[in-house]
């Protein structure tokens, strides 16, 4: 008696569930989620060109005397700009792979779902 119940609740909920997903399709939100992954995207291709247009006059030395201090102090000065828009690239370029997953994901079950209904 229980199995039959549960059995009935389960299908009618799956039921229902599935009138809702094609009452609303996701796809609606995709235009979206397009426009928040086209402003992520732009943000970190930004922030990349912005670091390379610092690191261009970057030289890899090691400066073991005091002889080029102003040489140095620049290093460093790139060096310190390029470690506080790190955080920021590394943020950016996971939400941005995130949310191509997602809309991927979202495009690809919304066509399952036009071909096998």
């Amino acid at each position: 008696m229980i199995c039959s119940v549960r059995a009935f609740f389960g299908r009618a909920i799956q039921t229902s569930l599935q009138k809702n997903f094609r009452e609303f399709p996701m796809m609606n939100y995709l235009p979206a989620l397009i426009v928040v992954w086209a402003v992520l995207t732009g943000l970190f291709l930004a922030l990349l060109a912005y670091n390379g247009t610092i690191t261009r006059y970057e030289d890899n030395q090691l400066f073991l005397a005091d002889i080029n201090a102003n040489e140095q102090q620049r290093q460093t000065t790139i060096v310190r700009r390029v470690n506080k828009t790190l955080p920021f690239v590394r943020v950016l370029g996971t939400l941005s792979g995130i949310l191509t997953v997602v809309i991927i994901a979202i495009y690809t079950y919304d066509s399952w779902l036009t071909l096998h209904p």
